[in-house]
């Protein structure tokens, strides 16, 4: 049970990670829409 909590942080950790950095390329094309 330890090591499935252990994975679903690390997923949920990469999730967010992958999220925040995408977040300036698409303020960038919002930016370049406008």
């Amino acid at each position: 049970m330890a090591s499935n909590v252990y994975l679903k942080k690390r997923f949920i950790t990469r999730t967010m990670h992958n999220y925040i950095r995408s977040i300036p390329e698409h303020l960038t094309i919002a930016n370049t829409v406008q």
